[in-house]
């Protein structure tokens, strides 16, 4: 408004003259209005935090390996074997996974070696448990290697081997025609009324063998399909890096599951860098700058459920496994492979 004298004429601004609400009580009205905001701040913050508390009193956090041990005999070319299988059982009864999937324990004295290092704590599927028709004490023919070690118990376990293994006409060059490798499966329950199949595999090697392993593959994905669990966790070793060309076998299974080291990287990058090789990495005393660094070990995950959940990977991680050599105080690595790890979480809604 404007207000005029005989000698200047002045603009004064309304607002600061007249009350929005009225003049004399605009005060009380403004501690009032404040104590509303306030109350309804922490209101929305307590049911904020209630929601949240439910939430995660709802997920469940499991910390996954997956290793193949290297577990052939020293006539098959394996080094320092028992050593290493001890220092394997010696690592896993003092670590925190909750979920250990190994690969390549051939042999049932070192099935038995890491069994019985492990704790009260820990389940271990018996040898025969996870393979068919094998005898494990003097060779692995027709073997799987496969075992689950686990912090639950297991409500069922099962192994369906493949129906083709290697060819007999190249029986001298990979010996896969002798194996006996298939997909090895439990059931746990993380939680009261929460299912989890953990899947553990491992397919044919070399690039020779493409079409078999992706068959392997099919045969790998018809029994996740089939899981009437609320999740699945799969690892191994798959002898199929993302970048081969004219081998499908990953990109099969990246079609029905999600990888956990691509969920955390996000970039096909990734794939190429040698940091992150599981086998032929620099840093292993076995392959490191003898074999081209690949990726051939994974863990996958799905949510397999039509209630509402949710599954999601937290970190990974390529630990440093290793130990010292009695014979003469060196350190090797526990394996020809590294290790693979993640800290994956589930949620699954209560009822």
């Amino acid at each position: 408004m404007i207000e005029t004298s005989e000698n200047m004429t002045t603009f004064v601004d309304v607002s600061d003259q007249q009350p929005l609400f009225g003049g004399k009580t605009r005060g009380k009205c403004s501690k009032t209005c404040l104590s509303i905001v306030v109350l309804g701040v922490l209101v929305f913050v307590g049911i904020m935090m209630a929601g949240y508390s439910m939430y995660w009193n709802d997920v469940v956090g499991v910390r996954v390996m997956s290793l193949n041990t290297w577990g052939m005999p020293h006539s098959m070319s394996s080094e320092d074997k028992e050593e290493r299988m001890t220092a394997i059982g010696k690592l896993l009864s003092q670590s925190e996974y909750d979920i250990v999937m190994l690969e390549e324990l051939w042999m049932r004295p070192d099935h038995d070696t890491i069994k019985k290092s492990l704790g009260p704590e820990y389940y271990m599927t018996e040898y025969d448990d996870l393979t068919t028709s094998c005898d494990g004490k003097i060779w692995p023919w027709g073997c799987s290697g496969l075992a689950v070690i686990s912090k639950f118990p297991f409500q069922q376990k099962n192994f369906s081997r493949f129906s083709q293994q290697g060819t007999f006409g190249q029986i001298f060059s990979d010996g896969e025609y002798f194996a006996g490798k298939g997909v090895g499966k439990v059931t746990l329950s993380p939680k009261p009324g929460m299912l989890l199949d953990v899947v553990v595999t491992h397919t044919i090697s070399e690039d020779s063998n493409a079409q078999i392993r992706e068959g392997q593959a099919d045969e790998l994905l018809a029994h996740v399909k089939k899981s009437s669990a609320d999740f699945v966790i799969l690892g191994g070793d798959f002898n199929a890096s993302p970048m081969m060309e004219g081998d499908k076998t990953y990109h099969k299974i990246k079609e029905v599951m999600t990888d956990a080291f691509q969920e955390i990287m996000a970039s096909i990058k990734a794939w190429l860098d040698p940091e992150y090789a599981t086998f032929g990495h620099l840093r292993n005393t076995y392959t490191g700058g003898k074999k081209d660094p690949t990726i051939y070990d994974y863990i996958f995950h799905k949510r397999n459920t039509e209630e509402p959940a949710m599954i999601w990977t937290k970190w990974f991680f390529l630990p440093f496994l290793n130990t010292i050599r009695s014979m003469d105080n060196s350190t090797i690595s526990l394996s020809d492979h590294e290790a693979v790890t993640s800290h994956i979480y589930l949620w699954k809604q209560a009822k």
